[in-house]
């Protein structure tokens, strides 16, 4: 944060940013954790249902999550049928690759 007086002219900013090891970390880690639940949740459900992870970013985010290039590539490891990531402010999905 910064605050400045200049020309007797008060004016003050924030800056912030989000880096792509940042966001992998964040991705690894929720999806690890939700991935300790899927035995409860495979338990609820009937023999070969489906279970997909939605992860999403909202604007309550400090400005989002931006999904980055090329995160098609990324590999994680879980073990649900499918993974996606929404983010808000992009008003865009992609699938998470395990």
């Amino acid at each position: 944060m910064s605050i400045a007086a200049e020309s007797g002219d008060w004016s003050c900013g924030e800056s912030g940013s989000v880096t792509v090891p940042d966001i992998h970390e964040a991705l690894t880690s929720s999806v690890s954790a939700k991935n300790k639940l899927l035995p409860a949740y495979r338990r609820n459900l009937a023999s070969g249902a489906q279970v997909w992870l939605l992860l999403y970013s909202t604007v309550a985010v400090s400005r989002s999550m931006p999904i980055p290039q090329g995160i098609e590539e990324w590999r994680f490891c879980f073990d649900f049928d499918r993974v996606f990531w929404f983010a808000c402010l992009e008003n865009r999905f992609v699938e998470i690759r395990g």
